[in-house]
């Protein structure tokens, strides 16, 4: 797992304190489930791996292939 500082406005993180103590749900968990959430609703379900059309030829596909593919197999907001 990766540490990942946020900053939040006093409302937001007052309202997670306050879920917090009546849930027993960590702010930090509720940070968490709020992020994947989101993540899901705008389709972003797949990590690209970072070698993606790194290498061209017999032992891989080219980044041109790569972002093609992508382009037709992914939600059109996740590939630049």
């Amino acid at each position: 797992m990766k540490k990942t500082t946020i900053y939040l406005p006093d409302e937001l993180d007052l309202l997670l304190e306050q879920a917090d103590r009546r849930g027993g749900t960590s702010k930090t968990e509720l940070i968490r489930l709020s992020v994947k959430r989101r993540l899901q609703q705008a389709g972003a379900g797949r990590i690209v791996p970072r070698s993606i059309g790194a290498v061209e030829g017999e032992l891989g596909v080219s980044a041109e292939g790569a972002k093609r593919w992508l382009r037709e197999h992914w939600p059109s907001e996740l590939v630049a």
